[in-house]
């Protein structure tokens, strides 16, 4: 339940079993008072695959500004760009 409500969140298994194992982690911890560990742990575990999927956006968007045209549209056109200017150089021939 725990490993699957993470998936659902992060969409990819590894992120998925790094998230389920932090939630078990904080079980560990203690709880302290809960009345059902396993609505707990559900949503413990969906809030901390929440945090991670929003602290990846972070760094990507913090990417793309730093190595980006400046706003995400902007990066993905640049990106475009570049991998148009890479194809044409495979297109010419080299000399050695």
């Amino acid at each position: 339940m725990v490993y699957g409500a993470c998936l659902r969140v992060v969409k990819n298994p590894g992120i998925a079993e790094e998230v389920a194992q932090e939630s078990f982690l904080e079980l560990m911890k203690g709880p302290g008072g809960v009345q059902s560990v396993g609505g707990w742990l559900h949503t413990v575990a969906t809030r901390r695959a929440l945090d991670r999927v929003k602290a990846d956006m972070q760094r990507f968007v913090s990417a793309d500004r730093h190595y980006g045209c400046g706003s995400p549209i902007g990066g993905i056109a640049c990106l475009v760009d570049t991998r148009d200017a890479a194809d044409r150089e495979d297109r010419v021939p080299r000399v050695h």
